[in-house]
This record gives structure tokens, sequence and C-alpha cells, in this order.
């Protein structure tokens, strides 16, 4: 996605596709029901684009591995979907991402 279409996304809520994978006590712990989080989106930079969930888990996911932003018209102006091209884990203090084979925004 581009750098300048990525901007539309800055300082919103956001669901991420595929959704977030909760692990306990982090990477190779057993997987936790999923929860579709709001993620909220930082300010966006060169870096990357940070986002983060209320249990303080956050990482800076960089340009490449989001696929789209889509606004969500019906939650409101602040709001939308983030598809990605990677598979975001959390767990203990942790959070990382695994490349995803095949379409984006699918597990």
């Amino acid at each position: 996605m581009k750098k300048t279409a990525i901007r539309r996304c800055e300082l919103k809520h956001v669901r991420i596709r595929p959704i977030a994978r909760h692990l306990a006590g982090g990477k190779g712990g057993g997987e936790l029901p999923a929860v579709d989080y709001d993620w909220l989106v930082g300010r966006i930079s060169n870096g990357g684009v940070p986002i983060s969930i209320p249990t303080g888990h956050g990482i800076t996911l960089k340009h490449d591995h989001i696929h789209q932003f889509t606004s969500d018209p019906i939650r409101g102006d602040m709001y939308g979907t983030l598809v990605l091209t990677v598979q975001v884990y959390f767990g203990g203090s942790d959070v990382w991402i695994d490349p995803i084979i095949g379409r984006p925004g699918s597990n």
C-alpha cells in the first residue's frame, strides 16, 4: 500500500485482518480465544505504522505489512479495518509477526 494512502488510517481505531492471535504467556504458549480488538493507530512515520491495544501490547508495522485500509462508515469516521500481509501474534509481554503465505488478510 502506498505510504500516502496509509496516512488515511492515522489516529484511527482499526480492526485488523487477519485477527491477531493471542497466545498464553508468549511464543510457544497455547492459543487463547480470539478477541477482535480495536487497535489504535499512532502517528505514522517513515519508520512504520504503530498500532496498539488497551492491554498494552503494540507493534510498529512496516508499510509493506499493510495491504489496504478500509473505512468503516457504520462505526464512524474514526474507525476502519487494516488488511495485513502478516499475521500478528501477542502473548505475555511480546508482540510479533509472521508473513502470510497466500491471500492478504487470510490466515
